[in-house]
């Protein structure tokens, strides 16, 4: 049937690769393909990543958690839109592995025309300004409230001593 109308070829082929992709999709484990630490997201793949000196210890952090994710599943609603809902843990371990913050998010409820293929969180966060300095690993969990299935991610940053940020930004004499 495809080879037939060359006009109508790519678009049913198209239609059966979306048939099988969404069958895939309800066998495939959530996926967080990316986590970055931000002072401005704008959308889905558009977002300033913080430099390491933007974290400084003795002062309170403030930055935008983005995370792209994947193969979520959603489930129709009566109203014929499509329903995916999440729930997200940020969590904090520094160098020794010792959780030093964490935050549970709110659900995330998305409803949307046509089925999502892909996703995205900005969840914006403020880091104590209790925490020493030192390497940190920040871990983020995001579970798919309707497949019950999660999936986790870590991105690394450094909170730098205060003296030490003082003294890159003084000019050698």
């Amino acid at each position: 049937a495809l080879g037939r109308d060359p006009q109508s070829a790519p678009q049913a082929a198209l239609a059966a690769v979306e048939g099988l992709r969404d069958r895939l999709v309800e066998r495939s484990e959530p996926s967080i393909r990316a986590v970055a630490l931000c002072r401005k997201v704008v959308t889905f793949g558009v977002y300033d990543e913080m430099k390491g000196d933007d974290f400084v210890s003795g002062r309170s952090i403030q930055t935008i958690v983005y995370s792209e994710l994947r193969n979520l599943r959603s489930q129709k609603t009566d109203d014929g839109l499509f329903e995916t809902r999440l729930g997200t843990r940020l969590e904090l371990f520094s160098a020794k592995g010792e959780s030093v913050w964490q935050r549970d998010e709110p659900e995330v409820t998305d409803r949307c025309r046509q089925r999502r293929s892909d996703f995205f969180l900005a969840q914006r966060i403020t880091l104590p300004p209790t925490l020493p300095a030192g390497d940190y690993t920040l871990k983020v969990s995001v579970e798919d409230r309707v497949a019950g299935r999660a999936d986790e991610h870590t991105a690394t940053l450094a909170i730098l001593a205060p003296i030490s940020v003082a003294s890159k930004k003084v000019p050698a004499a």
